[in-house]
């Protein structure tokens, strides 16, 4: 719920919404209501303070993007919303094209209610300590992943509405250090597996994967990369960055 308070005899001035039909994109600083159905034509970036409220059933739509981005600020390859900020949203439904772009969490907060989100790389990712609240009954679907979690410190979730993971490749993927799955989380209908846990959660008595070997003196180093022909690696190789391959193009990992 937002309480905006004015002095008597004030005007209190209302978040500007938009128009239906309206081709969103970019940075959002500030205050920034949507509604009804909205064309995501690139990257959306909720700054640290602002917030994005999608209005009950609005419909958020994102283009599909072939970038070649390895800017850092951003995540995936396709279209995405990164919230550093607030993200509301009630009753409404994300749509990301072919399995690319997504939600991401990224240190900000995201309050959902009885909200849709499909088709993306990562439905919904929660990294750099996110929180997510759910209401109601949220659902992420025909995604690769639909939600994945990062480490970032205490219990990201609340609320108690049901978190429904349905026919994505691979329902949830915890990484090493990451907290549980919130306790209304449900996955059905996937593809490969409806968890993948590379940790455990704080107290769990679990057996944990022992750490990788470290790598040795000669490691090759990779910062930001962008594959656009078909590459080989071998030996050892530190990643320090985000390496994208393009469509159409091959990276070969050896033995």
């Amino acid at each position: 719920m937002l309480l905006f308070l004015a002095s008597a005899g004030a005007a209190v001035a209302a978040p500007p919404v938009s128009s239906r039909e309206e081709t969103i994109e970019g940075k959002i600083s500030g205050m920034r209501r949507v509604a009804g159905r909205v064309r995501v034509a690139a990257d959306l970036l909720v700054l640290p303070g602002a917030t994005l409220e999608l209005a009950p059933g609005s419909e958020l739509l994102f283009d599909k993007s072939e970038s070649s981005k390895v800017d850092p600020e951003f995540f995936f390859g396709g279209t995405e919303l990164v919230v550093r900020g607030t993200l509301r949203a009630d009753g409404a439904k994300l749509a990301f094209p072919d399995r690319t772009g997504g939600v991401v969490v990224d240190g900000g907060s995201a309050y959902l209610k009885d909200t849709a989100i499909s088709g993306a790389e990562a439905g919904l990712t929660l990294v750099h300590g996110g929180k997510a609240a759910v209401e109601g009954n949220v659902t992420v679907r025909d995604c690769r992943t639909g939600v994945a979690v990062f480490p970032g410190g205490a219990n990201p979730w609340a609320g108690g509405g049901t978190l429904t993971a349905a026919g994505n490749s691979v329902g949830a993927v915890r990484f090493p250090g990451a907290p549980g799955l919130p306790p209304g989380f449900r996955a059905e209908g996937s593809e490969e597996a409806d968890s993948i846990d590379w940790g455990r959660p704080a107290g769990s008595d679990a057996p944990v994967p022992p750490d990788p070997p470290l790598p040795g003196a000669g490691a090759r180093r990779i910062g930001d990369t962008f594959i656009e022909t078909d590459r080989t690696l071998q030996g050892d190789v530190i990643v320090e960055g985000i390496v994208r391959v393009a469509p159409g193009a091959t990276l070969t990992i050896l033995p």
